[in-house]
């Protein structure tokens, strides 16, 4: 099967690129995203030939082929995305880009790098979300923009046990693989760590395994580990489960009682222990964040916060989330603001935890 690529070469039969022109390629979100940091994010492919079971991107609100065993078949490359984001970063404020996508087609086409290249001249700030080793090819880019301004690079596990990678991951790179990747990225000084997302429930969310993790991030010199839970949404679902009806029969009945209500008890169980095991392995369950001002310096503060709040009651999440929106996108610095509760979305409780923290950095 010929396919079509931007060097008029071959790929494997069964995986199709489609390149085209795309007419824009930033996505501007209404607010930071306040567990990756990002404000915006860029890709220059869609789909992903890494095919990982679990993939979220599944769901049918992301879909961008017609059926879901498409989307890891059909890879669209847009061979414009370098010229787009010179056009689209010059009419927007600084902040953190999530950008870079190294499936097996970036070998290919390199476009992950020449974007690289524009978020350096440009001086953004960059986070780059990989499953792959293959990052490690851009290193020097990815070292200039981090001397310039900001540079992180977290991983994506579900585990590091090989046998069950094989299972839900098999044309990933194996978890040592990016292990490596994430030492030699460390041993440079850009930020690097770990997301453990999806924790696997039933197999690969207790605490032995999860400890693995975390010990392993510690040795290759990640500086975090974050924990997140497996979603399953839609067509989504219906994959996973035909994969634990092959592999992990036994356990389809707790699969359906957990994901016949709120999976939340779940997700605030292995995030509660991986807060543990990071504490002992001397690591953050949090990114730290880039800042660009002291506005940005108190938000990090309330998200954490809230951060912390949702595991206990998502609900009462939402007051310290809102206020935290509002002090991050306030057009003044929060220290010249003599009446905290005119800042929309903070009231009282909200003005008093507020200006401790003000007051804490200010002595900083």
């Amino acid at each position: 099967m010929k396919q079509t690529t931007l060097d008029g070469g071959q790929k494997k039969k069964g995986i199709e690129y489609k390149v085209y022109k795309a007419k824009r390629i930033l996505n501007k979100y209404k607010h930071v995203d306040s567990w990756f940091w990002n404000k915006y994010s860029a890709h220059p492919y869609t789909g992903c030939e890494h095919a990982c079971e679990y993939c979220y991107a599944r769901a049918d609100k992301y879909l961008h082929t017609d059926t879901p065993d498409d989307f890891s078949r059909i890879i669209k490359v847009k061979k414009n995305a370098a010229k787009l984001l010179r056009k689209e970063l010059q009419k927007v404020k600084k902040n953190v880009i999530v950008t870079g996508n190294y499936q097996p087609a970036e070998k290919r086409f390199g476009l992950s790098r020449k974007m690289l290249e524009v978020v350096r001249d440009y001086t953004f700030p960059v986070h780059i979300i990989e499953k792959s080793d293959l990052v490690v090819k851009d290193l020097d880019i990815i070292k200039e923009i981090h001397e310039k301004a900001w540079a992180c690079v977290s991983f994506s596990f579900s585990t590091v046990d090989e046998d069950v990678s094989q299972v839900f991951e098999p044309i990933a790179p194996s978890p040592q693989r990016r292990l490596k990747a994430m030492k030699e990225i460390s041993n440079t000084g850009v930020i690097t760590g770990a997301n453990l997302m999806p924790v696997l429930p039933f197999i690969t969310d207790g605490e032995e395994m999860m400890e693995e993790v975390v010990k392993e991030v510690k040795d290759h010199g990640g500086k975090f580990v974050l924990i997140g839970g497996l979603t399953l949404d839609d067509n989504v679902k219906e994959r996973y489960f035909r994969l634990l009806r092959g592999k992990f029969p036994e356990l389809i009945p707790q699969y359906e009682e957990l994901y016949g209500s709120d999976p939340h008890e779940h997700y605030k169980r292995i995030a509660e222990r991986g807060e543990q095991l990071c504490k002992k392995y001397g690591l953050l369950n949090r990114i730290p964040r880039y800042c660009l001002n002291f506005n940005q310096r108190v938000a990090e503060q309330l998200f954490d916060t809230t951060y912390r709040i949702e595991l206990q009651n998502p609900k009462k999440a939402w007051v310290y989330r809102r206020a935290a929106w509002a002090i991050d996108e306030l057009d003044k610095d929060i220290r010249d603001v003599t009446d905290l509760t005119s800042i929309p979305k903070v009231g009282r409780k909200m003005a008093v935890l507020t200006e401790n923290i003000v007051n804490e950095l200010r002595r900083r």
